[in-house]
């Protein structure tokens, strides 16, 4: 079965301090495996020298810098080289060997699935895309194909297709990419790819397979993982995403303890790295706290009084 070859990790500023922690996750099971990130400078540039440089980790040369929510994703698509990776967000860490998952499959793409029953649900609409919508503007030929799957996490090869190849979907003619018909497909690349891909399949244009190797950061059995076995080397075939857990402090996120070892694992590789790293959460904790103090007491007083 084909080896995954590259990791490739989107990130941009907001969310580079999850990166961090999702790298060092990654070495604990795979010391060697290449590390690329995807930066995305629409927020403004972030330094990442000490990380390529004690975690030996790349970065991608792209001749487009600002790309928006999802759609620097898209990017290993279009690389030249046909190779086996594995596309993640920022947002993830790995508690186990998962890459030995997932390499028991040579489909063009692996994707870790959900099967839900009504996707005319509202919350189908807003994660994924509108059904009936879809079938009314886009294509009355699709039908919901029993899956869906959060592009958090993507296993795929790169050269697959060209940009031209998403031109329905992505206006790539301004400095930053614009999603298209965003009232239809949902959450930018994941409306799109959960959308083009089934199709693809259907008009045996790529292959898919379907698993689990992904659970969501609020799941029950997330709660189950032992942080003993995944310190000792034991671990488990997932990744945790925390997706829709939105808080910049790590003991407001569910199993902070998993995400206290793998930052403690990354800083630990710096120099002066502890120091750093109980600045870093000290910053967070203060803001956190002046945040909520404005959004209770403040705001409604300059309201009530000077608005």
């Amino acid at each position: 079965m084909p080896k995954v070859e590259k990791i490739i990790i989107a990130c941009y500023n907001g969310d580079f301090w999850q990166t961090k922690i999702c790298v060092a996750s990654i070495r604990h099971w795979y010391p060697d495996i290449p590390i690329f990130l995807l930066k995305d400078y629409l927020k403004g540039d972030f330094p990442t020298a000490e990380m390529e440089e004690k975690l030996n980790v790349g970065v991608f040369n792209l001749e487009r810098k600002k790309f928006g929510w999802g759609v620097s994703k898209f990017e290993p698509y279009y690389f030249d080289k046909r190779e086996r990776v594995l596309i993640l967000d920022s947002d993830i860490i790995f508690v186990g060997p998962v890459l030995d998952r997932v390499e028991q499959f040579d489909e063009d793409f692996v994707f870790s699935c959900e099967f839900p029953d009504d996707p005319h649900a509202e919350w189908f609409k807003e994660t994924y895309y509108d059904l009936k919508k879809l079938q009314e503007t886009l294509d009355p030929d699709f039908q919901y194909p029993g899956y869906v799957f959060n592009t958090g996490q993507l296993v795929c090869h790169t050269g697959l297709f060209k940009p031209e190849d998403f031109s329905d979907f992505v206006d790539y003619g301004g400095e930053v990419p614009k999603i298209k018909h965003n009232s239809v497909l949902a959450c930018a690349d994941q409306g799109i790819l959960n959308y083009l891909l089934p199709t693809m399949e259907r008009e045996g244009k790529v292959t898919i397979k379907a698993d689990l190797y992904q659970i969501w950061s609020k799941s029950d059995l997330a709660k189950t993982f032992d942080l003993a076995e995944i310190k000792k080397g034991g671990g488990y075939s997932y990744m945790i995403h925390w997706a829709g857990d939105h808080s910049r402090c790590i003991r407001f996120l569910q199993r902070p303890d998993l995400l206290w070892f793998f930052q403690e694992q990354y800083y630990k590789r710096l120099p002066l790295g502890e120091l750093k790293r109980r600045y870093f959460n000290a910053d967070r904790l203060i803001t956190h706290y002046w945040n909520r103090l404005l959004k209770l007491y403040v705001n409604p007083f300059i309201a009530k009084y000077f608005g």
